[in-house]
């Protein structure tokens, strides 16, 4: 039996939560043991998928709703879901199936200048600092007119967030190309033979279908033709479920952003709505980290309200402005508690965090024990609250292993305005009329860079190249007011 659970919250801001919630699939029954895990691949040898490192050898694979051959079909950073099951030891599992459906795809119509937003069929994609990126390096590397996937969830305000992006091609080829689009209809023409999804209209009159679209319904649009004038032509559509289906009684780990917050003992994550009790352990985080768009992974047994009753919470990112980039060489490694030490700030690696090697634009899965003293590393890394470092995700580039290149971006401590001078993680940067500064993506002097940094809130990124006795020589100096 499926239901579509409506809960009762008497308060204005549940009206948010009972719309994202609205689409949760239920089924009664289970079998105990089993469950879904819904979030970004972390790594492979089989397939790590929030903190859990998956058997895939009798597993069935699919991809867009086709079946494919085997877990080289997958990417890192994207979403999927994997149905199986969880050893009792918690971090090793055997799955029986691994779906992955793109939420975006299609040609480039705008790129900002910051390097943050691009534009597919009208839909704003954000990317962060977490966002894997397949087939180019820079997110400058793009150009109008490629063709990119996109795998992600919309957050709180309808905006992309991108998981992962992969080029697929320089430009759109007609009739060979697909373009691809997932949302709700807000309103349809039917003597136009037109609908709308997220602001854009969409042509289906050469669409063989018995039943008409109807505003609020889910659909997977598909083409094989480019934007002509902000109009898409559909080649195909079909009603698809926009979250994942549970079952009552059932394992559930989900990864995502929260898309709906009442307090932090009720919200959702991707649509999922999420419960704590007293119960619940948290991980490397507190109940004060759980915010609308904050990046949590949450484990638990699906009630009969279709509620996520959450045992664990482990909040990745309770914003971006929480991120922590390092980039030098590794001068430590602790097998015994999992840490590495670089620029002399220790960061603790968990079974989440995602470990990269990258040559040539292609990146591979590689574990903590690959690691080794002297790497040039690239980390983005989370701040806790005990002012430790988490590292959310590793990366090891071949082309660079020997590079001197130095990057900290962090909290502005210790600015001294008369010395120019201001210390990122540890780290005391220094800046002279050599040094390039920006505000905002804007050239400034050093004098007027100064100027804006306030004292333990403004983040700063730095990059030099000349370091001695944990001071750095800046070569340039950046701050984003917007992550303040």
């Amino acid at each position: 039996m499926k239901l579509k659970p409506l809960i009762a919250i008497s308060i204005v801001a549940s009206s948010l939560l009972l719309t994202a919630c609205a689409e949760t699939q239920l089924a009664e029954g289970g079998i105990g043991g089993t469950g879904i895990s819904v979030g970004p691949i972390t790594g492979f040898g089989s397939i790590i998928q929030n903190g859990v490192r998956y058997d895939v050898s009798q597993a069935r694979f699919m991809r867009d709703g086709i079946m494919v051959a085997d877990q080289s079909q997958y990417r890192i950073g994207e979403i999927v879901k994997i149905k199986g099951t969880i050893n009792a030891d918690g971090v090793t599992g055997e799955a029986t199936q691994v779906d992955y459906g793109s939420l975006l795809q299609g040609q480039i119509t705008a790129l900002s200048e910051d390097g943050k937003s691009l534009y597919i069929l009208k839909q704003q994609v954000r990317i962060d600092s977490l966002t894997v990126m397949h087939g180019i390096k820079l997110f400058s590397d793009l150009k109008l007119g490629n063709v990119v996937q996109i795998s992600g969830a919309r957050d709180a305000q309808g905006i992309i967030r991108a998981n992962s992006l992969t080029l697929q091609q320089a430009s759109f080829v007609n009739g060979s190309s697909v373009q691809l689009l997932e949302g709700r209809i807000s309103q349809v023409d039917v003597s136009n033979q037109t609908f709308i999804i997220n602001g854009l209209v969409i042509d289906y009159s050469r669409v063989a279908r018995g039943a008409l679209p109807a505003e609020n319904q889910y659909l997977r649009v598909t083409s094989r033709a480019s934007l002509q004038n902000n109009l898409l032509l559909a080649s195909d559509y079909r009603l698809t479920q926009e979250f994942v289906e549970f079952t009552v009684g059932e394992e559930a780990e989900l990864e995502g952003l929260v898309t709906a917050f009442i307090s932090p003992s009720r919200f959702a994550v991707n649509g999922q709505l999420v419960v704590t009790t007293a119960a619940t352990e948290f991980e490397n985080s507190t109940a004060a980290d759980i915010k609308l768009n904050a990046l949590l992974e949450a484990e638990g047994r699906i009630n009969k309200q279709g509620e996520l009753v959450a045992e664990e919470i482990s909040v990745r990112q309770a914003s971006s402005a929480q991120t922590r980039e390092l980039e030098g060489k590794v001068s430590a490694i602790d097998g015994s508690t999992q840490t590495l030490t670089i620029l002399g700030n220790t960061l603790l690696v968990d079974a989440s965090t995602s470990l990269l090697e990258k040559t040539a634009d292609q990146e591979t899965s590689i574990r903590f024990t690959d690691l080794q003293v002297n790497d040039h590393l690239e980390i983005k890394a989370r701040q806790l609250a005990d002012g430790r470092l988490l590292a959310l995700r590793i990366e090891r580039d071949l082309e660079d292993l020997s590079s001197g290149d130095i990057e900290v971006k962090g909290l502005a401590t210790g600015i001294n305005r008369a010395t120019a001078s201001l210390t990122i993680l540890g780290l005391n940067v220094t800046s002279d009329g050599s040094t390039e500064f920006e505000v905002n993506s804007e050239a400034v002097s050093q004098t007027e860079f100064f100027a804006h940094l306030i004292e333990g809130k403004s983040i700063v990124k730095a990059e030099g190249t000349q370091l001695a006795n944990q001071v750095l020589k800046a070569d340039s100096l950046e701050l984003d007011t917007e992550d303040d």
